[in-house]
């Protein structure tokens, strides 16, 4: 059961973190044991590696878009090591898309701890050359949440840094809901 203060915070939460999706009429239904969650007008698929993933459904989130959240073993995540992944999968794409991308641009990590959670985000937006086409999104923001009790990877993917963004905050907002209910 919530104590008044969890209510209080996760309110506080909602408006806070979901500003960009703020405009939607959001429908998001929780698991009360804290297993998962689904929102409206979003399709939910849970992959064999346990990875769910979420595809919107309709034009207010960008059809075609992708949320993906992974479940992680607590510990061990920190911000340089969402850098270097980013990092990573930069010279990956540039790799196997030789001539296609001009640059690969990340920004800088941004952290939040606010005594519950810790929360790490990163954007990524691929530079493709004129003319070129890689056949997957271009823009991206990733990150996690980590508990001392529980830690979930989020990848958002769009077709612009506007959906991608409030993509990501509209699963965030459940998200750390979700493992605040798990850490109990």
């Amino acid at each position: 059961m919530f104590r008044f203060a969890t209510l209080a915070w996760a309110a506080c939460l909602l408006l806070v973190c979901s500003a960009p999706a703020s405009t939607r009429d959001l429908k998001i239904a929780m698991d009360p044991d804290g297993g998962g969650f689904s929102v409206a007008g979003w399709a939910r698929q849970v992959a064999g590696s346990g990875t769910i993933f979420y595809q919107c459904q309709q034009d207010s989130c960008g059809q075609g878009s992708v949320v993906s959240l992974r479940k992680q073993s607590a510990g061990g995540y920190t911000p340089e090591a969402l850098r270097q992944n980013e990092q990573r999968i930069a010279t990956i794409l540039t790799s196997q898309f030789p001539g296609k991308i001009a640059r690969v641009d990340i920004s800088p990590v941004k952290n939040r701890d606010d005594k519950v959670f810790r929360l790490s985000e990163v954007s990524r937006t691929i530079v493709i050359q004129p003319g070129a086409e890689i056949g997957m999104p271009l823009f991206w923001r990733s990150g996690f949440v980590w508990t001392s009790a529980s830690a979930y990877t989020i990848s958002s993917s769009a077709s612009s840094r506007k959906l991608s963004d409030a993509n990501f905050a509209t699963f965030q907002v459940p998200l750390l809901l979700m493992v605040k209910l798990q850490s109990k």
